[in-house]
């Protein structure tokens, strides 16, 4: 009898472990089978004006150009809530097929939300949580607080044990911008506490505002060590800040995102690092799952993509990826498959 139990349990571990497997190989490989014609309207926090944006959009691009039954919409919000609140009711109200949206606000989006849901039409949250009050049908995300943590590590290592750094924070009233924030200053005082945070304010995701805000910090603070800028575009402002007061690889300056020009500024020695996303995979991701949803398929209810520390022992290598992804044919249908089925890009040095 014991050993008629144990065959048993076996059996259902063997079914529960070849379910998930299944479930798995579902959601990233197996070819949606709706062929209709669908509708997908997308709006963003920045759209052109920010590089993260323009890879998440190319990526939409290019995965409809792949299933090749599918129209995309494009709204720009010019980062204006109002606005964005707007589009969705226009989406709703042209009753597109699904809806995806990097919100400006994760509070201020939950109406939107809750118009699309009662419309029935499928809401694809990127990037940006959707508040309390609201569940989006998908959110595509990235653990942005281990981002911030990794940050801290990174700049203990290059910076040292005692080092003084600063915190240029994003847009206070996105989730994104607080957890990669709370993650890197959460780290310093739990692990580094031997490092001095000499002050953190938000530069709202803006190059001039964070330029700004470092040309008064180096005035203030004759001893600066460490930059961590929540987005890249505000790591470069900080850049700018020190080449003009002639501190040019004294401050180690580490940014997020993994924009081009970073990547650039990495290889030309006057950035340290940056946590690079994959925006383009979250836009592919974004349009399979749309057409999941057209078609009445099964999808997750969240799907986190990966992070990448990129430093100058490896952004040569990122940047041909990153650079592949911008051109004119993108990448591959394997070369996407090969990416999410990893929790990161395991090639990189």
């Amino acid at each position: 009898m014991k050993r008629t139990y144990m065959i048993i349990a076996a059996i259902v571990l063997i079914a529960v472990v070849l379910g998930a497997a299944l479930t798995w190989y579902y959601y990233y490989y197996t070819p949606t089978t709706t062929t209709k014609m669908i509708t997908i309207g997308h709006t963003d926090v920045a759209g052109m004006r920010h590089p993260y944006w323009v890879s998440y959009w190319k990526g939409m691009q290019d995965a409809a150009a792949y299933y090749g039954n599918v129209t995309l919409i494009y709204y720009d919000s010019e980062q204006n809530l109002a606005k964005q609140l707007d589009q969705v009711q226009d989406m709703i109200s042209r009753k597109v097929d699904v809806i995806t949206v990097g919100a400006i606000d994760s509070d201020g989006i939950v109406p939107a939300v809750i118009a699309a849901n009662t419309a029935g039409i499928p809401f694809i949250a990127q990037d940006i949580a959707v508040g309390m009050g609201a569940t989006p049908t998908v959110w595509i995300r990235t653990d942005n607080m281990q981002g911030g943590e990794t940050v801290a590590d990174y700049l203990h290592q290059i910076a040292g044990d005692k080092a003084n750094v600063v915190n240029i924070m994003g847009l206070l009233g996105m989730t994104v911008a607080r957890e990669r924030s709370d993650g890197f200053m959460n780290k310093l005082v739990t692990t580094y506490t031997n490092m001095t945070l000499l002050d953190f304010k938000t530069a709202m995701w803006d190059r001039t505002t964070a330029f700004n805000l470092m040309q008064g910090w180096l005035t203030t603070f004759p001893e600066i060590d460490g930059v961590f800028a929540a987005n890249d575009d505000m790591g470069l402002g900080a850049v700018a800040a020190i080449q003009t007061a002639g501190k040019t690889g004294q401050i180690k300056v580490v940014g997020y995102d993994g924009v081009p020009e970073a990547l650039t500024a990495i290889q030309n020695g006057t950035m340290a690092g940056t946590i690079a996303q994959d925006p383009y995979i979250g836009g592919w991701l974004s349009v399979k799952y749309g057409v999941m949803l057209a078609g009445k398929e099964e999808v997750p209810l969240v799907d986190q993509i990966m992070l990448n520390l990129v430093t100058t022992a490896n952004v040569t290598a990122y940047k041909v990826y990153s650079d592949k992804q911008v051109s004119t044919a993108g990448l591959t249908i394997s070369d996407v498959n090969a990416v999410i089925a990893n929790d990161k890009l395991t090639w990189l040095p």
